[in-house]
């Protein structure tokens, strides 16, 4: 099943110039982020589909239930997201090239709740599936 949120039609990618640009540059800085955690994990190639896999599964959550909190933020200090993303070289960059920021207190990485964000999680899935489907 694939998700697709409502769109405020101001922040409708295809009727808005300014934020297709704003997604294409999100999604170059995504990929490059992804690609510098798969090749620093390569040939282990599990490792790099479970961090994926997680992430996405993370972004899934965020646009199912985008008003939920505790599905926007994740603890630096969360044992599953230390041994799975963040302890290998671009885990915790994938998440910042994803529009996560560090938290006031600085204990975790949070997903803002701006209009734009739907369709910028959408294109970090995209980039997240399709590096998937590519691994070995």
């Amino acid at each position: 099943a694939e998700l697709k949120p409502e769109l405020n039609p101001e922040m409708n990618p295809e009727t808005n110039p300014e934020l297709s640009a704003q997604l294409a540059q999100l999604k170059e800085r995504v990929e490059n982020a992804v690609q510098r955690f798969v090749g620093g994990l390569a040939p282990r190639w599990g490792d790099a589909r479970t961090g994926l896999s997680t992430l996405a599964s993370m972004v899934d959550r965020i646009l199912e239930q985008p008003s939920e909190p505790k599905f926007r933020r994740v603890r630096l200090s969360n044992a599953a997201f230390q041994t799975k993303i963040a302890r290998h070289v671009g885990g915790k960059e994938m998440l910042l090239a994803a529009n996560f920021r560090h938290s006031a207190d600085g204990e975790a990485l949070e997903a803002s709740q701006q209009d734009s964000d739907a369709s910028a999680l959408l294109v970090v899935r995209q980039v997240l599936q399709s590096t998937l489907d590519a691994l070995p």
